[in-house]
C-alpha cells in the first residue's frame, strides 16, 4: 500500500515510516500538513493517509476536512495521544478511523491489510518519487 504519513513529530514519523516500510508499504512523509496537501495537489496519489490530529500549522480535523473535500475516495486514519482531541473527534462529522497513541503497530497493520482487501488490492498510480524510507529521509 502507498501511504502518506503526516505528523509534526519527526521522530514518531521516522519510526512509523521505517516500521511500515519494513512491513512492505511504500511510505511518504511530511511533518507539515500544508506541505502534504501541496504534495498531493501536485498529482501524487496514495492509498491511505495516516495523520496526527494535534499539529501546530493546521490541526488534524482541518486537514482531514480538506482531504475529504478534495480527495473524497482517499482513506484517512487519524492518530492522537490527547483525550481532548479524541473528544473533539467524536463530535465531528468525519467518517475516519481514529487510533490512539502510542500506536499498536499490529492493530495498525491489521487495519491496513483490511483496507487493502476492501480495495481489492488495487494500487493507485503515483509519480516516480522514491520512498524516503529506503534512504531514511522525511520532508
Amino acid at each position: 500500500m502507498r501511504l502518506l504519513l503526516i505528523d509534526d513529530d519527526r521522530m514518531s514519523l521516522e519510526v512509523l515510516g521505517r516500521t511500515l516500510h519494513i512491513a512492505g508499504h511504500e511510505c511518504y512523509a511530511h511533518t507539515d500538513p500544508l506541505a502534504a496537501i501541496k504534495w498531493l495537489s501536485e498529482g501524487h496519489e496514495v492509498d491511505t493517509v495516516i495523520t496526527d490530529l494535534k499539529m501546530p500549522e493546521m490541526n488534524g480535523l482541518e486537514l482531514i476536512r480538506d482531504l475529504k473535500q478534495n480527495y473524497p475516495n482517499l482513506t484517512v486514519l487519524a492518530v492522537t495521544a490527547y483525550v481532548d482531541q479524541e473528544l473533539m473527534w467524536r463530535n465531528s462529522d468525519l467518517e475516519v478511523d481514529l487510533m490512539r497513541k502510542p500506536l499498536d503497530i499490529s492493530l495498525l497493520l491489521e487495519r491496513l491489510q483490511q483496507l487493502e482487501k476492501e480495495s481489492g488490492g488495487k494500487k493507485n498510480a503515483i509519480t516516480d518519487m522514491p520512498s524516503p524510507y529506503g534512504n531514511g529521509g522525511v520532508s
